[in-house]
């Protein structure tokens, strides 16, 4: 990335920062009837959007929302080596199978890997499910061989994530189980973002817009379906 690409890059981000709903209206919409609840947050959405009470409807405006934001991240990383985290992050064990990946790929997808291997086991550990149960493992691993990796060689946020999800789990709140993973994805980059590093701008940009996105997607949601409005808050409170 060039110095010039570099300062686009930075400029855009500052003012797509403004697009991030903010904890504090979140908290605040939690309490609003649907329709005021989707006008507090449709001017954070990157594309425009009206509202319309049907299911369909609004979960296609979030599935745009989300579409948008990855086309226009790639746009603004210029090396296309970095675009694979964002080309494969639904499907990344097909990443793992090409040859000549730079060394903040790798970081990064094992990062995810290890993160996705401590929630399902975890899962298999507290409700006795077979291993084979999750698809995302990209190498076998037990129950034995997690204890030995965690208190080996863990950085320090897969420590926070281990201890994090153990206690979701043992509060059966399991549908924050992504919500938390999502954090995590974001905080990977956070450090590199206060260095003003690169394109790992560009990738906390996206991973703070998305989870976002899926918490407003989640709020929007949940009051269409009257649900329990402490589960909306326990939500939120990843914002």
């Amino acid at each position: 990335m060039t110095g010039l690409d570099y300062s686009f890059s930075l400029g855009k981000i500052g003012v797509l920062e403004r697009k991030i709903i903010p904890l504090s209206i979140l908290q605040e919409i939690v309490e609003s009837p649907l329709e005021e609840a989707f006008s507090r947050i449709k001017d954070f959405f990157l594309v425009s959007a009206t509202f319309k009470r049907e299911y369909k409807h609004l979960e296609n405006i979030f599935l745009i929302e989300q579409q948008f934001l990855k086309n226009l991240c790639l746009f603004l990383i210029k090396e296309d080596s970095l675009k694979v985290i964002l080309q494969y992050i639904d499907e990344p064990q097909t990443l793992l199978e090409k040859n000549k990946l730079r060394k903040e790929v790798l970081n990064f997808f094992n990062f995810y890997f290890e993160t996705l291997n401590i929630v399902n086991v975890l899962r298999i550990k507290a409700y006795s499910l077979k291993e084979d149960t999750y698809d995302y493992k990209r190498q076998e691993i037990n129950l034995i061989n997690l204890e030995k990796k965690f208190f080996g060689f863990f950085n320090e946020l897969l420590r926070k994530i281990y201890y994090e999800a153990e206690e979701l789990i043992r509060k059966e709140c399991n549908y924050l189980l992504d919500f938390l993973v999502d954090k995590y994805f974001k905080l990977f980059f956070a450090s590199t973002r206060m260095n003003l590093f690169g394109s790992q701008l560009v990738f906390w940009y996206y991973f703070a817009k998305r989870l976002n996105c899926r918490i407003a997607k989640f709020l929007i949601l949940g009051k269409f379906y009257n649900l329990d409005k402490e589960k909306i808050k326990a939500v939120v409170d990843y914002a």
